[in-house]
């Protein structure tokens, strides 16, 4: 269950700062496309012009939260939930029984694929010597 919860986390974490990014562009979009009024305008576009600074700010540290949360993401597929010691031993114990069969087919081809190449070494010789003979 806490790892459906952790997901929830990361999900919820995801999609508000979606929400967050997409909200400081549109600021950062109303602020460049705002009409300048006849009376004022040199103050008026100073005011956009900091706004527009101030939500660039703002995006770039929301998309640094969301690479942040990629990263937690990433980590998680590579090494996995943290476990409390002896928590998910059976499961581990099966894995590791599995791992020891597929081991072991394994090394089973490899050695009737080697004894095979040494076969066919042994036959292409015969075969060389034999008409090295003739």
């Amino acid at each position: 269950m806490d790892r459906k919860k952790d997901a929830d986390t990361l999900l919820d974490r995801h999609n508000k700062a979606m929400a967050a990014i997409l909200r400081r562009f549109l600021n950062m979009t109303k602020a460049a496309t705002a009409p300048i009024p006849k009376e004022g305008a040199l103050d008026h576009e100073a005011l956009n012009q900091m706004r527009m600074e101030n939500e660039t700010a703002a995006l770039i540290t929301e998309i640094q939260n969301l690479l942040q949360i990629t990263r937690e993401i990433k980590a998680l597929w590579i090494k996995g939930p943290l476990r409390k010691p002896g928590e998910d031993a059976a499961q581990q114990a099966e894995l590791d029984s599995k791992a020891r069969v597929v081991q072991g087919l394994y090394n089973e081809l490899m050695a009737s694929r080697l004894e095979r190449q040494k076969a066919d070494a042994e036959a292409q010789a015969r075969a060389d010597s034999t008409a090295a003979e003739s």
